[in-house]
């Protein structure tokens, strides 16, 4: 059979790539979804534990919700047996400043000259933000010279106060899982377009972009998408465990698609994944050098998330005040952000906590066992807790899943955006062959609403083209 249509990844992405040929009538045209792995949901993954006569699911991979993401809210509405949550909230007893979703460690206390700076520079970078689209930033008379350096470049040439400095470096890593240094200034000012709102939206507080997550786990909804599409199209309309190793599109009319087992024919062909990957697959004639050398000039955000449960939540027994979560004791610790990550019980607890960039990187080639008692070590001498062992644990290498590459998202070091952002949204081959993912996203790149917003968007190119 000669598919319309088919879709490597069954992400978001892709599930919204399929939905909207199910939404926009053209039930006519012929699907296949191939996925690598034995699920569908891509960045997003749950991981079911029972505890005791508890059963509990917790995300490994991306969870959180803005009030302001209306592609996720909505598809969360439509589909039925999901439920949104607020994030819980860590109160802290010493009363410096506003409780918050989340801590933030390595994070210094700034004097008032220091965080004025703070505001003031995240002030000057959403106004420059704003000269620029998403979609066509070159049009934007400064885009090549911001292109030239790397946003930590930036902050050392415009920053006075080290500790400022410092603090703006940490927001950057803790968005993007990326290091500020290794990140192109105009991709950050992409970035912040790419969300309505700017920093406002992209708070650790209510309102932002942490503000919700799912009772049952943000997979849940690629879960649902892949149930919806199977009513309608039949339960093989996904095949799992089909990693697509060769595309052959030397014919005209035909696009062959071969995993390690089987072959598929096709007219059209989506990839939806980050073109960071594409050089994981053979193409035949090659894959054209510019988008080969697109792919390997971007960079994965490298993210390890780990979920520690306990018999009882110390954190809210032991607080820490803001000067405790910058002191040796925190930036001994692996940990950048850490999450309370309620279980919907009364006998278990659980802290979420990251690790990001180059951290992540480094904690992902060392044996589990030194990165639990590293972990544990940080959370009892945080928390001036010693006798706080978890009963459970998880941890999710993403920087070692081979379909992902890492995550949060794929991002751009200095002078690649220059060469390379006009290839993004445009067909790889001849309106033939796309890639899309939340990284083609024109609103909340790198995020849930960013996959699905792209996803969306990619069939109605694609299906203009099929007749």
């Amino acid at each position: 059979m000669i598919y319309d249509l088919i879709i490597v990844g069954a992400g978001l992405t892709g599930l919204c790539a399929a939905r909207t040929l199910l939404k926009t009538g053209h039930e006519n045209i012929s699907f296949k979804i191939l996925e690598a792995r034995d699920r569908v949901g891509g960045r997003t993954q749950n991981q079911h534990f029972q505890l005791g006569s508890h059963s509990t699911v917790v995300d490994i991979g991306g969870q959180w919700i803005g009030p302001s993401q209306n592609n996720v809210l909505n598809l969360i509405q439509e589909l039925e047996g999901l439920e949104l949550v607020e994030q819980t909230w860590v109160t802290k007893k010493s009363g410096a400043g506003e409780p918050g979703l989340y801590e933030v460690l390595r994070r210094k206390p700034l004097t008032l000259e220091e965080n004025q700076e703070v505001i003031e520079i995240n002030r000057r970078l959403e106004q420059m933000a704003l000269l620029l689209t998403v979609e066509e930033p070159f049009k934007c008379e400064q885009a090549n010279k911001w292109d030239l350096i790397s946003i930590g470049e930036y902050f050392r040439q415009n920053v006075k106060y080290e500790n400022a400095r410092q603090e703006l470096e940490l927001e950057v890593v803790s968005l993007t899982a990326c290091s500020a240094d290794k990140l192109s200034l105009l991709y950050w000012l992409i970035f912040l377009r790419s969300i309505p709102g700017g920093y406002t939206s992209l708070d650790d507080g209510v309102n932002g972009a942490q503000h919700y997550k799912l009772t049952t786990g943000a997979q849940n909804i690629s879960v649902l998408l892949a149930q919806q599409l199977a009513r309608k199209y039949g339960q093989d309309c996904i095949e799992y465990e089909q990693p697509v190793q060769t595309v052959n599109y030397e014919e005209d009319t035909v696009i062959r698609v071969i995993t390690a087992n089987r072959e598929y024919s096709c007219r059209r062909l989506l990839l939806a994944f980050a073109h960071t990957l594409l050089l994981q697959i053979q193409f035949s004639p090659k894959l054209p050098k510019i988008y080969q050398e697109l792919s390997s000039s971007m960079i994965m955000g490298q993210c390890i998330k780990t979920i520690f449960i306990y018999n009882q939540a110390f954190w809210r027994i032991n607080n820490v005040t803001n000067e405790e979560l910058s002191s040796e004791q925190a930036l001994e610790g692996p940990c950048y952000n850490l999450f309370e990550a309620p279980l919907h019980n009364d006998t278990h607890h659980a802290l979420i906590g990251l690790i990001v960039g180059d951290l992540a990187s480094k904690w992902s080639k060392r044996p589990e066992e030194d990165l639990i008692q590293a972990i544990t070590t940080q959370y009892q001498r945080l928390y001036s807790c010693p006798d706080a062992i978890p009963i459970k644990t998880c941890i999710q290498y993403w920087p070692n899943e081979i379909y992902s590459g890492g995550c949060y998202a794929g991002t751009f070091p200095p002078k690649v955006l220059t060469k390379y952002h006009h290839l993004l949204r445009k067909p790889i081959i001849d309106e033939r062959i796309w890639c899309a993912s939340t990284e083609t996203a024109l609103q909340w790149i790198g995020y849930m609403e960013g996959a699905i917003q792209a996803g969306e968007a990619i069939y109605k190119q694609i299906s203009q083209t099929i007749r």
